[in-house]
């Protein structure tokens, strides 16, 4: 495995500060639902929780969550960008009685939509959506992989990506994981590319994408890149300190260091072997 994890939380090394978790939703019994679900998982634990958008924002300035489970029913016509009103940025997560505003959510920027009525099993696999983004964005160590790589899959096997038609109105497009072909890392932005010569820039980090897509498909070679292993094709020396990749689907290969290269090459061997 690339990432090797421990075995069980009993040696899984918890971080200094625990998850706060704000709950925004009129309803009691969600409320319950999603506290039970939360309650067991070592990470993250319940600060606050809200009825209306005025108290979820004064709880919010008061308390600073990490994340926020937001019933869109609660936000009153605003939508998800009542999120913006919260003193801070906060990871969110949408909860809601249809799926017609996933791609608004995730457009925003949402980290997962949870359907209504809440399975325990579905918020689940939103928490450990959470804690890889969270592990990775604070560099904590990560115990054995114990989730599927559906896991990490967005829903519907889709990202959300802006769209590359110049227009006036800002859109974005939901794309199959399996177009992301590699992703390059610019500080707090990030180049995608899709098949051909489609490529897209956005404000998503690395660490965000490496939370994203799954991890027995895509490899992270060196700081700055994220590729889908599927889609190799070769691996070229150009020159001294510098490797071509190219991939299935896309005619300009990707450059990278040598230490990247070689990392990738190693990964390669190792699949091939196993």
């Amino acid at each position: 495995m690339i990432v090797q994890r421990l075995h069980d939380e009993a040696v899984h090394p918890l971080p200094a500060r625990a998850l706060s978790v704000m709950i925004v939703d009129a309803h009691a019994a969600s409320v319950r639902q999603l506290r039970t679900a939360i309650k067991d998982h070592h990470r993250l634990a319940v600060r606050c929780t809200a009825r209306t958008i005025p108290a979820a924002i004064e709880q919010a300035a008061e308390h600073r969550p990490d994340v926020v489970f937001l019933d869109l029913a609660v936000a009153d016509g605003e939508g998800i960008a009542v999120a913006r009103h919260f003193a801070t940025e906060p990871a969110i997560v949408i909860v809601a009685d249809r799926p017609d505003f996933a791609f608004e959510a995730f457009e925003f920027g949402a980290i997962d939509y949870l359907l209504k009525p809440i399975r325990a099993k579905r918020v689940w696999t939103t928490l450990r959506r959470i804690d890889r983004l969270f592990s990775q964005s604070q560099g904590l160590q990560v115990g054995e992989e114990t989730a599927t790589s559906a896991d990490r899959l967005t829903p519907f096997g889709r990202v959300s990506i802006p769209s590359s038609q110049s227009t006036r109105q800002k859109t974005t497009e939901l794309v199959p994981v399996h177009d992301v072909i590699w992703v390059e890392s610019l500080q707090n932005y990030s180049v995608v590319q899709l098949p051909g010569g489609d490529r897209r820039t956005l404000k998503r980090t690395l660490n965000e994408w490496a939370a994203l897509l799954p991890e027995r498909e895509f490899v992270r070679i060196g700081r700055s890149h994220l590729i889908q292993i599927a889609k190799l094709q070769a691996i070229t020396s150009s020159c001294r300190n510098e490797v071509l990749i190219s991939f299935h689907g896309v005619e300009q290969p990707l450059r990278v260091g040598r230490a990247a290269a070689s990392k990738l090459k190693g990964i390669v061997r190792g699949s091939c072997s196993a």
